[in-house]
């Protein structure tokens, strides 16, 4: 039994995991973040950022390296 609650649970993690990575990746949700917690992005539109982060995919090193 507590090898089926660990199997379930894993399952359930990367569920959420994949989740969570459609959702911040959304160009809108991911525009919002980086205006609000990036500071070399708050002068910048939601539509500048989104233009910045076209084609930029979750977990991709790109992503950190647009506003460095």
């Amino acid at each position: 039994m507590q090898q089926l609650n660990l199997i379930t649970s894993s399952n359930k993690t990367i569920m959420y995991d994949q989740y969570c990575k459609i959702l911040i990746g959304h160009p809108y949700m991911l525009s919002r973040i980086i205006s609000c917690f990036v500071e070399e992005a708050k002068h910048l539109s939601l539509d500048e950022i989104k233009k910045l982060i076209k084609g930029v995919r979750i977990g991709d090193k790109m992503s950190i390296l647009i506003f460095i």
